[in-house]
């Protein structure tokens, strides 16, 4: 028996979704390769804006396990925009 210790082998397609408040789903493809730089962009130019607006107070972002996700300037962006980030395990048990 061989078990594969990665989800998913290769690359994938950097998708943000965001779960609005009404239940509508709102999502953006990312294109080309993700970087920290990148996804700091996407979050200060669109994402905490709307979060902010559509959430209040109870301001959650829940991301995955991606490296992009736990750079240090990705943290302390995330930090200083107010936003605390959900707890996400890096793989189900089962």
């Amino acid at each position: 028996m061989v078990r594969v210790t990665r989800q998913f082998e290769g690359g994938g397609v950097p998708v943000l979704m965001i779960t609005m408040p009404n239940g509508i789903l709102s999502f953006k493809v990312i294109p080309g390769i993700f970087s920290a730089d990148g996804y700091i962009h996407l979050l200060s130019e669109n994402d905490v804006p709307f979060i902010k607006l559509n959430f209040g107070l109870r301001r959650w972002l829940q991301e995955d396990n991606s490296p992009v996700h736990k750079g240090k300037k990705v943290k302390e962006f995330i930090e200083k925009s107010g936003i605390s980030v959900l707890k996400w395990p890096a793989k189900a048990k089962n």
